[in-house]
């Protein structure tokens, strides 16, 4: 009879010290953006969408490698607007 007290409170202490942990996330859910390769519409680079800059055109987001694509890119889009 001792022997199963002292399993059952073992297991117990098991669990509170269990739910004590901090528990553990993949760094992309915790953002909630999955981070994944896009291409800039400019140079054709594949770059993180994480580490992309974003601009958006007539509702669109656009993801470039850079500040100077994403320039280029609103400099041919206004010029083809005249």
């Amino acid at each position: 009879m001792r022997v199963v007290l002292i399993l059952l409170w073992g297991l117990l202490l098991a669990m509170v010290f269990l739910a004590l942990l901090p528990r553990r996330r993949p760094e992309n859910r915790r953002r909630g953006v999955p981070d994944e390769l896009v291409k800039d519409p400019v140079c054709q680079a594949y770059i993180l969408r994480s580490r992309a800059v974003v601009r958006e055109d007539n509702g669109v987001l656009r993801h470039f490698c850079g500040p100077e694509c994403a320039r280029q890119f609103a400099h041919s889009r206004s010029g083809s607007r005249g």
